[in-house]
């Protein structure tokens, strides 16, 4: 039986400052339980209706968080999903740092003010599946410890270095880095050649990537598309870019 003042507590994190203030996000799910155990996340407490679940973590040598069982009305209480799924975990926040040699050795995805949490938990997943093993975001992101995002990335959040900062001050500094951005008056992908490691910005949804960095880019791309829509959805270009920049190239 948990507490009034811990359900309050767990309840209070669906807002960004007491994520922020505590150090802390919500995970739900056995996928998120599995990355956790995986990665050895360090996790604050574990909140289970299994009584599986809570033998199997009791035998994990490394695992030193705490875990409470509780019931199906209790997590109902606490979760932040419509229909909660058996497993509710407490998680630190990340305190990460720019990775100079990822920036030097491979493509960084760049977040330019994307703000819908289920583009953003998609670009995350994205990211992780294609091998990018960076994402930096501007300050007007949405949170990445937003429930939406979390659960949209599968847990993929633990496994890709992410970390929000102002955008023009990081590309003032990092001059000889080339910056890639989509663009409708881009150059087609297929002709840009050759490409070497970069920022790769995805831009807002609806406003696209902000003038003042469209004015420091040196690459602008295009995806070409033979359909009449007018663009594509943020997370979708940011996959197919992905994809494309993964691939071997001639001169690899």
């Amino acid at each position: 039986m948990l507490s009034k003042k811990e359900i309050q507590f767990i309840r209070s994190l669906k807002l960004k400052k007491y994520r922020q203030q505590h150090g802390t996000f919500v995970a739900e799910g056995e996928k998120w339980l599995n990355e956790i155990i995986q990665t050895q996340h360090p996790v604050q407490h574990i909140y289970l209706t299994t009584q599986l679940w809570f033998d199997k973590l009791y035998s994990i040598p490394a695992y030193r968080g705490k875990v409470t069982l509780i019931n199906d009305k209790t997590l109902q209480k606490i979760s932040q999903l419509k229909s909660p799924n058996k497993v509710l975990c407490l998680l630190n926040q990340f305190t990460p740092v720019i990775n100079q040699t990822l920036l030097k050795k491979h493509f960084t995805i760049v977040c330019d003010d994307v703000s819908d949490p289920g583009n953003m938990g998609s670009i995350i997943r994205s990211a992780c599946w294609f091998g990018y093993p960076q994402i930096i975001c501007s300050p007007n992101c949405v949170d990445i410890y937003n429930a939406k995002v979390v659960q949209a990335t599968m847990g993929t959040l633990l496994k890709v270095n992410i970390l929000t900062t102002p955008l023009i001050p990081l590309f003032d500094q990092t001059p000889n880095i080339p910056i890639y951005v989509s663009s409708l008056n881009g150059q087609s992908l297929q002709q840009l050649q050759p490409v070497k490691p970069g920022f790769l910005v995805i831009g807002n949804e609806s406003k696209g990537v902000r003038p003042i960095i469209l004015n420091k880019t040196q690459h602008l791309i295009k995806i070409d598309g033979s359909g009449q829509a007018e663009s594509l959805n943020a997370s979708v270009a940011a996959g197919v870019l992905m994809y494309y920049f993964s691939l071997p190239k001639a001169d690899d």
